[in-house]
């Protein structure tokens, strides 16, 4: 940062530490982070996240109240109560993932709970677009939420969203069709189907859709 190496920051750090130290222990002190990130939240707010792990729930609910009293009275920032708790961490989310089975990373259910409702919204059949400008979002959409979850071990759920997807877009199609002739052309293959395709308003609620 700034053109300094590792090996010269700990002689530079320590020559305004007496005064950051006394502003600090006063209160006055007022950090300017060189790139604050805060985490978007579904009601419009934002805060930061921090998730400390230890030993066992006795260290935990002693760390939680230390921390808490810390952040209060020394940093004087506000600590969100309703949201800090000491849990099992199998039943913590941060940043959108879980530890799942085996002890393995996880997107957890909400994300996916929300990256279904996005979809569904991308593909909502009452749009009106062309179904190229839908399939171009929703691509774009899904190749940055999967790169986000690039770390989860979630090779089967991805499998099942990938059918789910395929779902809606031809049910998105099958919205577009002003006759019904192409519909009986592409969905004959399927058994049994073409009696349901001969109807451009014959269109269902797909199980999982």
């Amino acid at each position: 940062m700034n053109g300094m190496i590792i090996e010269d920051f700990l002689p530079f750090s320590q020559i305004p530490w007496p005064r950051i130290r006394a502003a600090l222990l006063e209160g006055r002190y007022h950090p300017a982070p060189v790139r604050r990130v805060f985490i978007p939240k579904p009601d419009g707010s934002q805060r930061p996240r921090l998730l400390i792990m230890v030993g066992s729930q006795t260290a935990a609910d002693r760390v939680l109240e230390s921390v808490t009293r810390l952040v209060e009275e020394r940093l004087l920032l506000v600590v969100n109560r309703t949201k800090s708790r000491a849990a099992s961490l199998r039943t913590c989310t941060f940043l959108g993932y879980q530890i799942g089975a085996r002890g393995r990373l996880v997107w957890a259910d909400k994300s996916e709970r929300r990256f279904k409702d996005r979809v569904r919204e991308i593909t909502r059949r009452d749009r009106g677009h062309r179904v190229e400008t839908v399939i171009a979002e929703l691509m774009r959409y899904v190749r940055g939420w999967l790169n986000y979850f690039a770390l989860s071990h979630t090779y089967q759920r991805v499998v099942d969203l990938g059918q789910w997807i395929r779902r809606r877009i031809r049910l998105y199609y099958w919205k577009q069709w002003k006759q019904p002739a192409p519909a009986v052309v592409i969905c004959s293959p399927w058994a049994s189907a073409q009696r349901w395709c001969t109807w451009r308003h014959a269109v269902v609620r797909v199980p999982g859709g």
